[in-house]
């Protein structure tokens, strides 16, 4: 009897951690029950002399659970809200108001806004979201679907030996359109990042930016780097980045 309680105990303890799956949070790579974060940036010279004010770009907002339940872009004037239909998480974006859409030139770099529906499908929703799970309940990849069904993006991730994301790849219309490979110092912190551009051409576009001079709350996330692009004697500091956070 003594055996058969200790096996249901293992069991159901067994059953309770591969059924904790990861968050938007943790693979934001956020430490702690982090409610908001305001991502804020200022252009520099090469020398790292400010060209610009420091000015909010984007910001997160997280519940307890840790799933992202509203991004706001501040360039685009937009926002996305994120919420569970009919037990799918699915996301509205919508325009700030008194805010006019801008005009803008994209760049290399992660996706913007999500790209919005063309309203053919479930009018309740724009983009559903599939998350899929390793073994260890880390977060591997999520397809973006459009309202109408159709897969829009799929982002994949790799994980290094400490568990921290080293690298993802996002595609779109099934091609590769992104790929990040991450680096961290010895306390978990992100120091380096590369990122490769793939063009419609088939060629593609490889930058590198080192992350310096990089402040931390007492959580351990970071709140302030100085952003360098380019090796070598190509090296240029760009910008500062810095981030306002709030705790649940």
């Amino acid at each position: 009897m003594k055996f058969l309680l200790s096996t249901v105990v293992l069991t159901i303890c067994s059953v309770g951690v591969f059924a904790q799956q990861g968050t938007d949070r943790e693979l934001a790579g956020l430490r702690g029950k982090v409610k908001v974060v305001e991502n804020w940036s200022q252009d520099t010279e090469r020398d790292g002399k400010p060209i610009y004010k420091n000015a909010i770009q984007s910001a997160d907002e997280y519940d307890q659970s840790g799933s992202l339940v509203k991004s706001t872009y501040h360039v685009s004037a937009g926002r996305s809200i994120y919420f569970l239909l009919d037990g799918k998480r699915v996301s509205k974006y919508e325009q700030l108001e008194g805010r006019p859409v801008p005009q803008l030139i994209t760049v290399a770099g992660a996706p913007e806004t999500p790209a919005p529906a063309e309203n053919k499908g479930d009018p309740r929703y724009e983009h559903r979201y599939a998350y899929k799970f390793d073994s260890s309940g880390r977060i591997i990849a999520i397809e973006d679907y459009k309202n109408d069904g159709r897969l829009w993006e799929t982002r994949k991730f790799t994980y290094d030996a400490a568990g921290r994301i080293a690298g993802e790849t996002i595609s779109r219309d099934g091609k590769p359109e992104f790929d990040y490979i991450f680096k961290y110092d010895a306390g978990g912190t992100m120091i380096e990042k590369e990122s490769v551009w793939y063009w419609v051409n088939g060629g593609k576009e490889t930058t590198l930016y080192r992350y310096s001079k990089i402040k931390a709350d007492s959580r351990g996330n970071w709140t302030e780097r100085t952003v360098t692009q380019g090796d070598g004697k190509d090296a240029e500091i760009i910008m500062v980045e810095s981030r306002k956070i709030k705790y649940h």
